[in-house]
């Protein structure tokens, strides 16, 4: 599906994304690790995010994803500027529907996933650059240290969630709901 394919946001298109939103909000509580400076390892929480995506392509999965970093805002907000909660919340948080770019392709779901948190990282790093420099650690420069920090809890995360996802009764499962979504004449 394109962006320049109409996409209508049915009660069923709701009703699943919306699972699937509530799954990763809860998930986003249960923190494996907090950062002193904001960030932590969550269970899967941004996987759940980029798995609308996934299932009902870019449109779903964009619309979700901001959804997803406004009820962010409601989880314990850390806001220095307006601006950056713009680039921490709906774009970084955001950034995980672009995984819907890969619905439908071979291997979609991991590529489009790490997509989406690469996306993420970009716009952390973007905004750790403007507002977080402060936080640098000694003898580091302000924009490999945000790299850096925003990288190790947000590609720790994913390299977790895709090690569970590739458990084979784990990805059965996943693979199953998401044929089983895509088949559907859903949207």
């Amino acid at each position: 599906m394109s962006l320049t394919q109409k996409v209508r946001f049915t009660p069923k298109v709701l009703a699943y994304a919306g699972i699937m939103l509530a799954i990763a909000y809860i998930l986003s509580y249960f923190r494996v690790y907090q950062f002193p400076m904001s960030g932590s390892v969550t269970p899967m929480s941004m996987f759940f995010v980029s798995f609308i995506g996934i299932c009902f392509g870019p449109k779903v999965g964009l619309v979700s994803a901001v959804t997803f970093g406004l009820l962010q805002l409601t989880n314990n907000p850390f806001i220095v500027h307006p601006i950056q909660l713009i680039l921490d919340y709906p774009l970084a948080f955001g950034a995980l529907g672009l995984a819907g770019f890969f619905h439908g392709k071979k291997h979609g779901m991991l590529i489009g996933f790490a997509v989406g948190v690469v996306g993420r990282w970009f716009f952390s790093s973007l905004s750790g650059y403007f507002f977080f420099y402060q936080w640098a650690w000694d003898g580091w420069s302000v924009l490999p240290y945000t790299m850096a920090y925003n990288a190790i809890y947000m590609f720790t995360e994913m390299v977790a969630s895709m090690v569970v996802v590739l458990i084979p009764p784990v990805y059965i499962a996943i693979n199953l709901v998401k044929n089983r979504l895509s088949e559907r004449k859903i949207a």
